[in-house]
């Protein structure tokens, strides 16, 4: 009687299915970055650990063009990681360059390295199957600081009708636009969907 009960479990956790260990998501931003995102799940046993490890790649396009990488650990607060609620602090360094660097030869703009960091919160969906769909979203804080020499305010490139270069209006208050609307916003939001595997 105990060699059936024992042969019966082994058949159970043969066909049981492949943990999915690693997750890959896309989000587009609705101003100004692409971002793909790559995590990590761990387990022991068959369970998986209520910590999961992320990187994330951000390329940023429109005034302030360049790309960040940013690593941190995603803590969840359910059973069914990596499916539930989570916090999610990151670390962030990143590289830019204005989209106007220098107008009628004036230097307007320099490349700069910036580092930062921030905290979400958010929710992970992920679908039965393998491999499994993903739906991610969440919403946080960052500080990601603009360097006062990257750009400084350039308000005279005017005509009667407005702004006549590309890319110059943005530039006559820069910090606005960075921490408004480019990568140093102070809040950070993402919708995404992708696969775990």
């Amino acid at each position: 009687m105990n060699v059936w009960v024992v042969s019966a479990q082994t058949n159970a956790d043969t066909t049981q299915r492949p943990l999915a260990k690693h997750g890959i998501t896309v989000s587009i931003g609705v101003w100004n970055k692409v971002r793909i995102n790559y995590e990590k799940v761990f387990y022991r046993q068959q369970k998986a650990f209520p910590i999961s490890f992320t990187t994330t790649i951000s390329q940023h396009y429109a005034i302030f063009r360049g790309t960040t990488f940013s690593a941190g650990c995603r803590f969840y607060g359910g059973k069914d990681v990596p499916d539930g609620f989570y916090f999610h602090p990151r670390f962030h360094i990143g590289y830019f360059y204005p989209n106007v660097i220098t107008f009628e030869s004036e230097q307007i703009g320099t490349p700069f390295w910036t580092f930062g960091f921030g905290g979400q919160l958010g929710y992970q969906y992920v679908s039965e199957g393998y491999p499994r769909f993903v739906f991610d979203t969440a919403l946080g804080l960052k500080y990601l600081p603009l360097p006062t020499h990257a750009v400084k305010p350039y308000s005279s490139i005017r005509n009667d009708e407005g702004c006549d270069t590309p890319g110059i209006c943005s530039l006559n208050n820069p910090s606005f636009y960075w921490y408004a609307l480019g990568a140093g916003s102070i809040w950070e939001g993402r919708i995404a969907i992708g696969l775990m595997f």
